[in-house]
């Protein structure tokens, strides 16, 4: 009896983990503004995603799109009182905390890149709450 439970409990603890993983790998469609050409989604390190991509029509502003769309989602821009005067080197970071049951989501999106290309840089941490 307490192996069969031990066997279900690791099946449904990697069921739960490969769905999360899932979850993770349809994570660029949010930073992916219409128009967008030559994608490229790169895993720089667990947990570490690069987005680049080019737009054919640097009007179509990628940035504001991606800014309200995660806006609207739910995500964050810090506090960055001291970062006025540094406009050079501001780096504009998004962020949110989502709870999952005992699980706790940290994610980070860094839009970099100009009007004609984006580069975006996602980060995803999990914690026990």
């Amino acid at each position: 009896m307490g192996r069969k439970l031990t066997l279900t409990l690791i099946l449904a603890l990697t069921l739960a983990c490969g769905g999360g993983w899932l979850g993770l790998g349809l994570i660029a469609s949010p930073f992916l503004a219409p128009g967008a050409a030559d994608v490229q989604v790169t895993d720089i390190a667990p947990g570490e995603r690069l987005i680049v991509y080019r737009m054919p029509n640097p009007d179509a502003a990628w940035y504001t799109t991606i800014a309200r769309r995660l806006a609207n989602s739910g995500w964050r821009l810090p506090d960055s009182r001291n970062q006025w005067g540094d406009t050079e080197n501001y780096v504009t970071r998004y962020t949110r905390n989502t709870s999952i049951w005992l699980l706790k989501l940290h994610e980070r999106a860094e839009l970099l890149g100009d009007r004609s290309n984006a580069h975006i840089r996602v980060t995803y941490r999990l914690t026990w709450r």
